[in-house]
């Protein structure tokens, strides 16, 4: 075997909780300049650095990663390999898996209020879901038609390709980049970690850990739903683009990660899903995350389970109920676990950056893979917040559908604000535990389909206690308010310093306002910035305090 790279790195595992169309299509306008064009001279350190916090962690230089010895010599994604510059740290992720009782029900999509949510949603658009995972069963009966296809790298060639050779060729096999978007012959997705055009589960140990884990998660995202074969989606019409950066035993870099995460915003998704996560911060993984959020991808992630009784060994790095990352970041949103009885599961990490909560235990079913059936497997003893997060990911690929003009931070905000308030949040609109509250399908896709993404601009009412505009003090009520044209949705944008969006419930603007009031117990002791969101305009910031 040949070195790959020789790269730091730090153990970290995927949260495994249990577990192309690539198109140019209308992406939005690109805010930010892409950092592989100011990164080109960066050269990644062939150091192998000890971190004295984390020295257990730490692997020495014999076991860096090694290029698996059925990787072809030759370059099939120069662009991979440009965007592996941008690590200079190299952080490994892992699948841990966990045995659980066999189940074969869907209650998951009953509490989701999947038919409720399908018989309100009339789009025939589609949303693409990038699934950056293990390896997927490309074959499955549930899937194989729900693939995004690169069109571009499909067909035949014709004298006007720049790929023509005078003779008509497949392009799928043409060994030629007919789309020069730095990766040769992408026709359904890409495998990041094996350096090809099949991202295939099972390719190079079908008996590993993480075989089946991208298949799992891929049918929660969006199986083909009414045609009388296995499971059911929320996101009914969603495409699903298969990324590959983890092997079958479950394991994962950050290069390979980062390098799904600009060719899924590059080549035309419109949802991330990663079902993974890490207890360090990883500024590559980060600034890949911005670049995302920038091109109004939108990002969930797991949130983790490091709860109340932690399973992954990831949680001994970390404190008990730590969000780990990707979901920590603020352009994320971090799905956590429930059970069929609402209440938050055990191992489901929690905290302030908990954004909203989804079944993730109770036999949660979907498709799956096994080296002795690669086309009709399924599983039901699915359980983690792996689980979880593709549930959020699949709706915000159906409310992206039917509304395609709004902003990633409305969408977030259609999802998480009208949440199903659980009887464990004491009538508070957000808390720890399950952060917004319970995914709700039917609410999600009535507001989308009601914002105006063009509304004018809203102004923010009165923010304070009844005592002093802008102040608060502990265990007090709050109010707020929206002024805007009357027949427009509003909702109020919380942000602490340096952390994460809150939302409250949207509203209906009936007569030019509509007020909030709430207890300012979920505040705690901090500085918030609010603003008014009616659509994708928001208001003047104002700021309130504790006093």
């Amino acid at each position: 075997m040949q070195t790959k790279i020789k790269k730091i790195k730090i153990l970290l595992l995927l949260i495994l909780l249990l577990p192309i169309y690539f198109f140019h299509g209308n992406k939005p306008t690109k805010t930010t300049e892409n950092p592989i064009e100011e990164s080109k001279n960066f050269v990644s350190s062939d150091i192998l650095v000890s971190d004295s916090d984390n020295s257990d962690n730490q692997k020495n230089s014999n076991s860096l990663r090694s290029t698996p010895e059925n990787i072809s010599q030759v370059n099939l994604s120069p662009r991979q390999q440009e965007i592996s510059k941008l690590v200079n740290k190299e952080i490994e992720y892992r699948i841990l898996t966990m045995n659980d009782p066999l189940s074969a029900n869907s209650w998951h999509l009953n509490k989701i209020k999947t038919a409720e949510t399908w018989a309100e949603a009339n789009s025939t658009n589609t949303s693409t879901v990038a699934v950056i995972d293990s390896g997927f069963a490309l074959d499955h009966e549930d899937l194989t038609n729900k693939w995004a296809v690169n069109e571009q790298e499909s067909g035949n060639t014709n004298e006007n390709d720049n790929c023509w050779t005078g003779t008509p060729e497949p392009k799928r096999s043409n060994n030629c980049d007919d789309d020069s978007n730095g990766y040769v012959d992408d026709w359904k997705g890409w495998d990041f970690y094996y350096v090809d055009n099949l991202p295939n589960a099972g390719s190079n140990n079908p008996q590993g850990n993480g075989a089946a884990h991208g298949t799992e998660v891929s049918g929660l995202v969006g199986a083909e739903s009414n045609n009388n074969i296995g499971i059911a989606s929320i996101g009914y019409t969603n495409k699903i683009m298969p990324l590959q950066v983890m092997n079958d035993d479950g394991i994962g870099y950050t290069s390979d990660i980062i390098s799904a995460i600009y060719y899924a915003v590059d080549n035309g998704a419109d949802v991330i899903n990663m079902s993974l996560g890490s207890a360090y911060s990883d500024d590559a993984m980060k600034n890949a995350l911005n670049y995302a959020s920038e091109n109004n991808v939108i990002i969930v992630a797991a949130a983790g389970n490091c709860g109340d009784s932690p399973t992954d060994g990831i949680c001994e790095y970390i404190d008990q109920g730590t969000i780990t990352y990707p979901a920590r970041y603020n352009n994320v949103i971090a799905v956590g676990s429930v059970d069929q009885n609402n209440q938050k599961s055990s191992f489901s990490s929690f905290g302030s950056e908990l954004d909203i909560v989804a079944p993730g235990e109770g036999n949660i079913e979907s498709t799956s893979w096994a080296s002795g059936n690669q086309t009709s497997a399924y599983k039901s003893n699915l359980y983690g917040t792996s689980f979880s997060s593709p549930l959020v990911a699949s709706l915000a690929g159906l409310v992206k559908s039917h509304n395609t003009d709004l902003s990633v931070e409305v969408i977030t905000s259609i999802i998480v604000a009208n949440s199903f308030k659980t009887i464990g949040m004491e009538s508070n609109i957000f808390n720890d535990n399950f952060g917004h509250g319970l995914l709700d399908g039917y609410q999600a896709i009535t507001y989308a389909k009601l914002i105006n993404p063009n509304s004018p601009k809203p102004s923010l009412l009165h923010t304070g206690n009844q005592k002093s505009e802008s102040q608060y003090t502990n265990s007090s009520t709050i109010s707020a308010g929206c002024q805007t044209t009357n027949g427009q949705l509003c909702s109020i944008m919380l942000k602490q310093i340096n952390g994460k969006n809150k939302f409250l419930p949207y509203k209906l603007i009936t007569n030019s306002t509509v007020n909030w009031s709430w207890n300012t117990s979920i505040l705690k002791s901090s500085t918030w910035e609010l603003k008014s969101l009616s659509g994708n305009s928001l208001s003047d910031t104002k700021i309130i305090y504790n006093k």
